[in-house]
Formats: structure tokens, C-alpha cells, sequence
């Protein structure tokens, strides 16, 4: 089984967030086979890595937050960032729209390597199917 949460805004990183899912996990009875895995700070960080697609596709340009999408930090997260380019481009952002959108002819690679909680999540997947592990 494997979880995931945000660290953002109830963590400060992402070892605590992964620490809370471990526990929450033991509590209800689910320890064994469990991998917890956190977004720093949250899923949308994984979407950093294609600000300039993201920008063409809504005909909004403006500059990416931060040098590395996990360290934009918790006072104003990737979402709220992600949020503030699709109200400038007049658009709507909704995570559970928008996302499958934006990833659903990218490569992971890209972004898994600009996020490394990303590529620890994709490698659980991997290890899990008994795939090799980028």
C-alpha cells in the first residue's frame, strides 16, 4: 500500500508528513508492505518542471517560481503560484482538471528529476511492479 499527502499546510517538510502517514498507518492496523511518501510542499511542485508549457498552453506568460519546484516553500506553495498564473490568464485553476492535463503527454523523467520526492514515489511504483528503477 502506498500513501501520499502534501506537507503543506499542516507539515513543515516532508519527513514529518511521512512520519504522520506511518503512524496513521500503524494506528489503523496497516504497517507492513506500507510506503509513505509525502509532496513538498504540494503535488503541483511536481508540475514546476513544465511552467513554460503550462504558460503557452493558458497564453499566459510569466516567470517560474523558484530554482527548484520541492524548495518553493510553504508560505505561498506551488498551488497557490499555479493558482495566481491561471487567474492572470483569466482561467480556473482545479488540481484534479488541470493536472491530468498538464502531465498527460509529458515525460516523469523531467520532473522527477527537478523533484526528488517525486522520483522516490515513482521508484516505490516501480519496486512495487518489479520494474527497474530510474
Amino acid at each position: 500500500m502506498v500513501g501520499l499527502i502534501d506537507v503543506f499546510p499542516r507539515f513543515k517538510h516532508a519527513n514529518a508528513a511521512k512520519n504522520y502517514l506511518v503512524e496513521a498507518a500503524r494506528s489503523a492496523g496497516v504497517s507492513r508492505g506500507f510506503h509513505a511518501h509525502a509532496a513538498q510542499y504540494d503535488v503541483e511542485a511536481w508540475l514546476l518542471p513544465y511552467w513554460d508549457d503550462i504558460c503557452d498552453r493558458i497564453g499566459f506568460q510569466q516567470g517560474q517560481p523558484g530554482h527548484s519546484p520541492e524548495e518553493v516553500d510553504d508560505i505561498k506553495p506551488p498551488s497557490y503560484h499555479l493558482r495566481e498564473l491561471y487567474r492572470r490568464a483569466k482561467r480556473e485553476y482545479t488540481k484534479t482538471d488541470q493536472m491530468p492535463i498538464i502531465l498527460g503527454d509529458k515525460d516523469l523523467t523531467i520532473a522527477a528529476n527537478a523533484c526528488p520526492e517525486l522520483k522516490s514515489l515513482l521508484n516505490t511504483l516501480l519496486k512495487l511492479n518489479d520494474l527497474p528503477l530510474q
